[in-house]
Order: C-alpha cells, then sequence, then structure tokens
C-alpha cells in the first residue's frame, strides 16, 4: 500500500515547501489521520469479524443498536472536514466546503490553542540562562 511508504512529509507546504498554510495544514492532518487509519489494515480477529453476532442477529437483522457495534465503533474514522451528508442536508447546514472548514479550524487552533507548560521549564530556562551566560550572550 502507497508503494512501502513509511513517512508522510511535508503537511501544510505549498510551493515546494517555500511557503506554509496553517489551513493547508489541518486538511493535511485531516487526510494523514484517514491514511494512518486505513493503513492500519482490517483487523480479522474474533472479535472484530463478529461470527457470533452476526449468528446471533441473524439474517433480516440488524447491528447498529447492538452492545457489540457500540463497543467498536470507536475504532473507525470519524473525519472533521470532510462531509459525509447529501447535498440538501450539506446545503441546509451552510454549504461548508473542506477548504472553508480547514481554514476556520485553523483560526480556533490559532485563536484558543493553550499549549501546556513543560513540567521541567524552570529546569530549561536556568539551563538555557546558563548556557546564554557560557557563550556571552548575557553578562
Amino acid at each position: 500500500m502507497l508503494a512501502g511508504a513509511n513517512i508522510i512529509y511535508g503537511a501544510g507546504m505549498l510551493e515546494l515547501g517555500m511557503t506554509f498554510s496553517y489551513r493547508q495544514y489541518v486538511a493535511d492532518n485531516e487526510i494523514i489521520r484517514m491514511l494512518s487509519r486505513m493503513l492500519a489494515g482490517i483487523p480479522t480477529d474474533d472479535t472484530h469479524l463478529a461470527v457470533d453476532i452476526i449468528k446471533e442477529v441473524g439474517i433480516g437483522g440488524e447491528f447498529l443498536s447492538h452492545a457489540h457495534t457500540f463497543q467498536n465503533l470507536k475504532h473507525n474514522i470519524f473525519p472533521d472536514l470532510i462531509d459525509r451528508e447529501d447535498r440538501t442536508t450539506w446545503n441546509a447546514m451552510g454549504a461548508k466546503t473542506f477548504s472553508g472548514k480547514a481554514n476556520q479550524q485553523a483560526i480556533e487552533i490559532l485563536e484558543n490553542h493553550k499549549v501546556a507548560p513543560l513540567p521541567c521549564a524552570d529546569q530549561l530556562t536556568a539551563l538555557i540562562h546558563d548556557a546564554e551566560k557560557e557563550f556571552g550572550v548575557i553578562k
């Protein structure tokens, strides 16, 4: 799959890496997340194949309300940007495009994301301070 590629490079890049786009970065993240899930493959163990559940539900039965479905649904891909609605519903929800959603998510991240401080931030600051003294950056 993907000719054996095991690294995905260039998320957010435009113009051969001369420019980066936050919108493109968010869009590429969505695609990479989906590719990673796809490359993980389809599990074929007894739990995932659910042969016993298939026999239990039987012909004409439904699986959506079965506990097994709920327990294993989390393994599926739930995209943030790709819309799987029909056109009527999509239009009623504002007809937001993939690119438009990526742009909005990038803006939200830039405006609201708070980076948790490193647990050893004081030690790093002291280390940098000592190095700056040693190399004459500060007196």
